[in-house]
């Protein structure tokens, strides 16, 4: 008997070939796309082609050993139009000066308070864009996107449905010039993957706000959880690619979003702008208490802990952070945090729910962002109404600092 041919056929082509069913070398640009002047697209299973690509670069957090894999994984999976479609609309590239336009003068303004920030948003980085194609896609991405939340909130369903399209479309545009940058990262190209992986981050917490925003309920817990947790890798990934290049980051001109503003230095009394609500610690002893007798396992239990200590970190970092607020302390944590941890919540245990809980509270004091908007609110009353009796009266406290009804009245 005749032993079998094995199977040689790729889902790896490019989006052109495979809208026209023809073979593709896989190679971009590919043979046909060349041939018929065609845009070669690819947006297949990033994460995989990533992991044989691209050797893992050490990291301060300990984080993952495939940062890029966990960067554009978690893009990749965001919702959008099918990218055939929007390959073919010439509408989309017309637009990039509006979109450029959006981004300098009202975009980069809303990413920051500080004013040196928001000038490297607004000038620094567009001018690193101008020899950049994949950063120059992402950023528009992100002007588009924000315009969609925009049209949103002035109820203009087709201008919503208008701007997702042509920031999906940037998305992938810039994804795909992404990927080739992988296998060779540098010193002289770090500083645009630093840039793009930034953008990358606030993309992907915008996204999670319109669907958690648009989904609220139980039901829904497990697949928020599950968007939580891949900006928590997503951090983890960005902060892996920046650490052996910190260096040079510093000596750029995107070096003021690398400022020092979370370091663990003075006293609470020294920052008297400071709310009140948020000088309040959490009740870290009784959530200790809790975790060791509610956990009785050693090793499970150490998990725990661990995710409480870091948790205990994060919110002395906001602490004594300037007022007010940078996005980066929602990162504080999700970078520190072991990957044990991250494992917990997405089996959505009862304690890894209180934590996530507690820290809703320092997405409550970002709230201002319109990429975090509101969406710790909903979180948080799912995670209220998954717990079991015996363990809501643990979130009394986060629910009060947010906003929310006592327990008691629920």
């Amino acid at each position: 008997m005749s032993l079998r041919r094995p199977h040689r056929k790729s889902r790896n082509g490019c989006t052109e070939c495979k809208r026209r069913r023809v073979k593709c070398n896989e190679q971009q640009p590919c043979h046909n796309c060349i041939k018929y002047q065609s845009n070669c697209i690819f947006v297949t299973d990033l994460g995989q082609q990533i992991q044989s690509q691209v050797r893992p670069k050490p990291s301060m957090s300990g984080a993952g050993q495939r940062p890029f894999t966990l960067v554009i994984g978690a893009v990749e999976s965001l919702p959008g139009p099918p990218l055939c479609d929007l390959a073919r609309n010439a509408d989309f590239e017309s637009r990039d000066l509006e979109l450029m336009h959006h981004f300098s003068t009202s975009v980069a303004r809303t990413l920051s308070y500080r004013n040196d920030i928001q000038d490297v948003w607004a000038i620094s980085l567009p001018k690193e864009a101008y020899s950049c194609d994949y950063l120059m896609h992402g950023l528009l991405a992100i002007s588009a996107l924000d315009l969609s939340f925009s049209s949103r909130i002035l109820s203009s369903c087709e201008k919503r449905r208008d701007y997702a399209d042509l920031s999906t479309y940037h998305l992938h545009r810039s994804l795909a010039r992404f990927r080739e940058r992988l296998a060779n990262i540098s010193t002289e190209n770090c500083v645009p993957l630093f840039g793009l992986s930034s953008l990358m981050v606030i993309h992907v917490c915008a996204q999670s706000t319109l669907e958690i925003g648009s989904q609220p309920g139980r039901e829904n817990l497990a697949s928020h959880v599950e968007m939580l947790m891949k900006i928590f890798n997503m951090c983890r990934g960005v902060e892996s690619i920046l650490a052996p290049y910190r260096g040079e980051i510093y000596q750029s001109p995107l070096s003021s979003l690398l400022h020092d503003d979370y370091r663990l230095v003075g006293d609470l009394s020294s920052h008297d702008n400071i709310d009140r609500t948020l000088a309040e610690e959490p009740p870290f002893a009784d959530l200790v208490n809790l975790v060791r007798n509610r956990e009785r396992e050693p090793q499970e239990q150490n998990k725990y802990l661990d995710a409480l200590t870091k948790l205990g970190t994060a919110f002395r970092f906001m602490r004594t952070a300037s007022q007010p607020l940078e996005p980066g302390a929602a990162f504080v944590w999700p970078i520190i945090l072991q990957r044990d941890s991250i494992r917990l919540f997405m089996q959505l245990t009862p304690l890894s729910l209180v934590l996530l809980a507690h820290y809703c509270v320092i997405l409550h004091h970002l709230n201002g962002y319109w990429f975090l908007h509101d969406w710790h609110k909903a979180l948080l009353a799912e995670i209220t109404d998954f717990l079991p009796l015996d363990l809501k009266t643990w979130v009394t406290w986060p629910r009060k600092v947010c906003g929310l009804n006592d327990v008691s009245e629920i």
